[in-house]
C-alpha cells in the first residue's frame, strides 16, 4: 500500500501513510475507507496549530470547519468583521 492523497478535508497537501484501507466497488471504482476520520482531522488541526508559517485560506477554512464556527460567530470571537474573515 502506497501513500493515499486525502483531499476530502479540503487541503491539497495531506498524504496518508496508514490508517486507511482500500478496495474496489462493484463497478470497478477504487474506494478508500479512513479508519478514524475524527482522529485524523484532530491530528491535521494540531499540525496546523503548530505550523510556524501563516495559514493558507484552505487551512483557515479547515480549522474553522473543525471547530464548527460560522464566519459571523468567529468574527465575534476574534474581533474581525465577517467580511475580513471571508477574504481570508
Amino acid at each position: 500500500m502506497g501513500l493515499f492523497h486525502y483531499v476530502a478535508c479540503g487541503l491539497p497537501n495531506v498524504w496518508l501513510e496508514n490508517g486507511y484501507t482500500e478496495g474496489v466497488a462493484s463497478d470497478g471504482t477504487p474506494i478508500f475507507h479512513i479508519e478514524n476520520i475524527e482522529g485524523l482531522h484532530k491530528a491535521i488541526a494540531f499540525s496546523l496549530f503548530e505550523k510556524e508559517a501563516l495559514l493558507t485560506g484552505d487551512e483557515f477554512r479547515f480549522l474553522r470547519g473543525e471547530i464548527k464556527l460560522t464566519r459571523k460567530a468567529l468574527s465575534g470571537v476574534i474581533g474581525y468583521s465577517e467580511e475580513a474573515i471571508r477574504k481570508w
